[in-house]
């Protein structure tokens, strides 16, 4: 795998990968470079079967990602020409769909503010972990602006009535509110405990979790949140007898834990 970006920071630890957004001076804010490095990374993760984990950060400890860099929008606005907004529009969210569409858990460890794009680009990770002081905010309105899919991602998080009270507000919180209030982030720890605890978090949760299992469990909740139940429950079958279908870990797993069983109750019987 390409190690070698510019705009963000690749490190393989055992079975997870870290990302790191790199342009500290800048408050991580995202540029195209950025966006297509992180689009980049995220399909090839996928082709590496050693992966059971990605983390995303920010580098120092001011912003994960304060959103798009300003020098983005300028021009759009400057000369009306809409066409640019919305060719961006359509870029940064080929980079969320993507991460939501890897095969394994991404883990949001915000370190610092996340605003506007980089509040979605937390929202599209599976699991957010905040440190307790960070200040996070989709805060658009303030600036006479709507969001160019917050509205979704937040309300299939946290429920319509809590994301309009944050999005129409365009109010800062904390990272103990989100998770405490709000429900946006799985966990919140104070600052000097957050790289070790979403470490510990990944590698007790997903790493020694066969790989397959984790994509098609991410597979069945994102594809089917969509659906009514019914197609719901079909999707998730199908997918079911698919990995049944195309994997050995499931049988492999079954005859261990059987025979595992037997020697048990063989102990069992003796004492």
């Amino acid at each position: 795998m390409k190690k070698n970006f510019k705009t963000i920071i690749y490190k393989k630890k055992g079975r997870i990968v870290w990302i790191t957004l790199n342009r500290p001076d800048k408050l991580n804010a995202a540029t195209l470079e950025m966006l297509y490095e992180l689009k980049e990374v995220f399909l090839l993760i996928n082709d590496d079967l050693e992966v059971h984990c990605v983390i995303v950060t920010g580098a120092g400890d001011r912003a994960f990602c304060i959103g798009s860099d300003v020098s983005l929008l300028s021009s759009s606005f400057e000369t009306k020409n809409y066409k640019l907004f919305k060719d961006y529009l359509k870029l940064i969210n080929e980079v969320y769909f993507t991460i939501e569409s890897t095969e394994v858990p991404v883990i949001a460890m915000v370190q610092g503010k996340a605003r506007a794009g980089g509040f979605e680009m937390m929202l599209a990770c599976d699991f957010i972990i905040v440190g307790d002081e960070v200040k996070l905010g989709d805060v658009h309105t303030p600036f006479g602006h709507i969001t160019g899919g917050v509205c979704q991602r937040l309300t299939r998080k946290i429920g319509p009535q809590k994301a309009m009270d944050l999005i129409m507000s365009g109010k800062w919180i904390t990272g103990k509110e989100a998770c405490d209030n709000y429900g946006i982030a799985i966990h919140s720890v104070p600052l000097s405990e957050l790289e070790t605890f979403t470490k510990d978090y990944a590698e007790s949760n997903f790493c020694n979790i066969h790989r397959e299992c984790l994509g098609y469990i991410k597979k069945n909740i994102i594809g089917g949140a969509g659906l009514i139940l019914e197609k719901a429950i079909e999707f998730e079958t199908k997918n079911y007898l698919e990995y049944l279908a195309t994997s050995e870990h499931p049988s492999e797993i079954y005859f261990k834990n059987q025979e595992l069983r037997k020697e048990r109750k063989a102990q069992k019987n003796k004492e």
